[in-house]
């Protein structure tokens, strides 16, 4: 799969590949090929227990591709109205210090615009949800330049 990613010759800067959560044959070749992980965790319900289950894929996966690497805990469905949201988001910045970046609000935008065909930026770039992935979108991309 990493072979044909990109095409001989050419360079990328970036692959964003978005998989399923699970550990199928499509997720287990794409860990095979890439460096670094972006890990979304929905700030709801039992969300530890499936970051605990990615873990241990994430382990058996680096036992094979020595490279790869957890870079960012991206907390996404931020509820600024209930206390789990920030009880959850408090555990992951206490775990995941270096690699957690500011949470993706959740706003009703972000579950219209697919039904439409279109991105959050096409549909409503001025929601919360918009600017925050945005600032996501900086901090990877600045951070890749410092390590050149």
């Amino acid at each position: 799969l990493a072979g044909s990613l990109v095409p001989k010759g050419d360079a990328l800067d970036y692959l964003i590949v978005d998989c399923a959560p699970g550990w199928d044959v499509l997720s287990v070749n794409i860990l095979m090929a890439v460096e670094e992980v972006i890990c979304p965790v929905a700030l709801q319900g039992p969300a530890l227990e499936g970051l605990k289950t990615f873990f241990g894929y994430l382990m058996s996966a680096q036992r094979l591709n020595h490279h790869l690497q957890l870079k960012y805990i991206v907390p996404t469905m931020f509820d600024q109205r209930t206390r789990h949201s920030f009880e959850i988001l408090q555990q992951l910045t206490r775990l995941f210090r270096k690699q957690i970046c500011d949470p993706i609000r959740y706003n009703v935008r972000l579950s219209e615009a697919p039904v439409r065909g279109k991105t959050i930026f096409e549909y409503r770039p001025s929601a919360g949800s918009a600017t925050d992935y945005l600032k996501l979108i900086r901090r990877v991309s600045e951070d890749g330049q410092k390590q050149g």
